[in-house]
């Protein structure tokens, strides 16, 4: 029986301890810009950032003058913000 137990505890160690380290390695790849949309051109959405960047998406309905928070991943290049990717918009209120 206590075999039993200690296996089981082991057992929930271990998934915890990697569901934490999963979980730091998504806040160290993902983080969010607030932005405003710039342009819409057919499917193409310009959305500027409060730093200047440009960041282009399609598929989202929204309008120029939207306010949004971008979710961005990047790429697990730390020193560079010109690859990093759109993960989700979300227009503020």
């Amino acid at each position: 029986m206590k075999r039993v137990v200690r296996a089981t505890i082991i057992t929930i160690a271990v998934v915890v301890t990697l569901l934490v380290i999963g979980r730091v390695g998504y806040w160290e790849t993902h983080y969010n810009r607030e932005g405003i949309v710039t342009d819409v051109t057919n499917e193409v959405i310009t959305i500027t950032d409060t730093t200047g960047n440009e960041w282009a998406m399609k598929g989202e309905p929204l309008t120029v003058g939207d306010r949004v928070t971008l979710r961005m991943h990047t790429q697990g290049t730390d020193n560079t913000i010109t690859d990093d990717t759109i993960v989700s918009v979300r227009v503020r209120h």
